[in-house]
């Protein structure tokens, strides 16, 4: 009887160091994942063999005749009992990452951050690759920092040139003016938003784009305006938009209302400023509008849009960060990344 009794004490003794070193495999692995770091794996497994230790002599100590037994190995067999005490922990946990972590939803949530979070050595070459392929289509993005009806927007025009590396004259122009729309529903006259996307070309002097887009909402926080630029135009691939300056010019109701604006091309921000570094001053675009305006429409003045930014401009004066400077396409500042916005552009 007393034999029996000591066979499933030493059984419930192994199995309690068992299940605290499965607990404590586990603990590292959390805090592996929480932290980050490598360094919470000999941290929790230290612990983990503290608690084994603790747990299996508290319940050793229970019985005297288990205690006896189990200090007289100790004390006969130390590098064995100490190879116990160190190896089952770690044994443990990995079979907690093999059982639990594996199949946990923390595993799976750290799997998609991971596919969401492309290498940047792949995204790069990625990247690089795209460049080459033709320029399909080039649009810009704006972000209002709320929404806002047409009545609250008036008259607006946006304007992007792309300057010529050289002369830094205007090569192309991609522009929109507001083209909203009334709808008479019972006796209600309704004004939804729409705009005229306009993209032109200098040399050599062609009309690309002059097109109303409406979007049938009455207010609105986001629009895009642009064209479908495959075999036209002077930019052939994304490649030929590499350090290419940019002049942003707005209409004076617009400012203070954008919260963001971007520059995308087949898919990926080329160039993306928010409006806390904008530094705005008087100014008039080079050359006529491509529509015609009325004269109030006239009166509305030009505004354009530097950027207080140290990586905007490499020649800033007394590298002055609050020097105004333009708008700088440059892929080797750093890899664009693929906008999760959809145009219909694209």
């Amino acid at each position: 009887m007393a034999e029996r009794r000591s066979k499933l004490h030493a059984f419930i003794v192994r199995a309690v160091i068992f299940v605290a070193a499965l607990a404590a495999g586990g603990w590292a692995l959390n805090e592996l994942q929480s932290r980050g770091e490598f360094s919470a794996v000999p941290r929790a497994l230290l612990w983990g063999i503290v608690l084994v230790a603790v747990i299996t002599w508290t319940i050793t100590l229970l019985t005297s005749d288990s205690a006896k037994e189990h200090y007289w190995l100790l004390k006969a067999y130390p590098k064995r009992m100490l190879v116990v005490f160190l190896l089952v922990p770690m044994l443990g946990g990995l079979l907690a990452y093999f059982v639990i972590y594996r199949n946990s939803p923390a595993k799976a949530d750290q799997t998609q951050q991971e596919q969401a979070t492309p290498d940047p050595q792949l995204a790069r070459i990625e990247f690089r690759t795209e460049s080459a392929k033709a320029l399909r289509n080039l649009y810009v993005l704006v972000r209002l920092n709320r929404a806002y009806t047409p009545d609250e927007l008036g008259h607006f025009r946006i304007l992007v040139d792309i300057l010529d590396r050289s002369t830094r004259q205007p090569v192309l122009l991609i522009g929109c003016q507001d083209a909203y729309m009334s709808l008479n529903m019972e006796d209600q006259k309704l004004t939804s938003f729409s705009i005229r996307d306009l993209v032109w070309t200098t040399v050599p002097n062609e009309q690309l784009q002059n097109t109303v887009l409406g979007q049938g909402k009455p207010t609105v926080d986001a629009f895009d305006f642009g064209a479908n630029l495959y075999k036209r135009g002077p930019f052939q691939t994304l490649d030929d938009l590499d350090k290419q300056e940019i002049a942003v010019f707005l209409t004076e109701p617009l400012i203070g209302k954008i919260s963001e604006l971007s520059v995308i091309g087949n898919g990926y921000i080329l160039i993306s400023k928010k409006a806390d570094v904008f530094k705005v001053s008087d100014a008039t675009p080079v050359g006529e509008w491509s529509q015609p305006l009325s004269e109030a429409q006239q009166a509305i003045p030009w505004r354009i849009v530097y950027i207080r930014d140290p990586s905007a401009w490499r020649t800033k004066p007394f590298n002055d960060p609050e020097a105004p400077g333009p708008w700088l396409i440059d892929f080797s500042e750093n890899t664009p990344a693929k906008s999760p916005y959809k145009s219909p552009w694209e």
